[in-house]
């Protein structure tokens, strides 16, 4: 069996302490923000809910697929405005957090954001474009 690899664009999504794209990130820091989007089932008619939401994060650098850890199993758990199961054309609001380490390399990636049903398939997926800048604030 193939598993799904296209998924629906969310609603928006909203970084911290950006407004224009690509958005700059300082490494040692946090980058955080949410993600709403409305579960639709037209792919994928043989699901009634989305019971299980699996966070995966992909950092696309000169076309290299790079896993980005976020340590996070269960995405349901960082639902704001919804719980799962969430039952198709309902609105929901996904929250993060991702540390982007000092020892990243100051470039300019492509994130990919997927989010995974109990079936494996990609339910939601979008790329952000943002820029690693070195972090002004040094520390003693």
């Amino acid at each position: 069996m193939t598993r799904l690899e296209v998924g629906i664009p969310p609603l928006n999504i909203t970084l911290h302490g950006c407004d224009k794209y690509p958005c700059s990130f300082a490494r040692g820091s946090n980058i955080s923000g949410g993600m709403d989007f409305m579960y639709n089932i037209i792919f994928k008619l043989q699901d009634k809910e989305l019971s299980r939401l699996t966070p995966d994060v992909t950092v696309y650098w000169l076309g290299l697929p790079i896993g980005w850890p976020i340590h996070q199993d269960d995405g349901c758990q960082s639902l704001s405005m919804n719980s799962c199961p969430i039952k198709p054309n309902t609105r929901a609001r996904y929250e993060y957090s991702l540390y982007l380490d000092r020892w990243v390399p100051l470039v300019s990636p492509y994130v990919w954001f997927k989010f995974r049903d109990a079936k494996g398939d990609i339910a939601i997926c979008c790329e952000v474009p943002i820029k690693v800048v070195d972090n002004e604030i040094e520390e003693s």
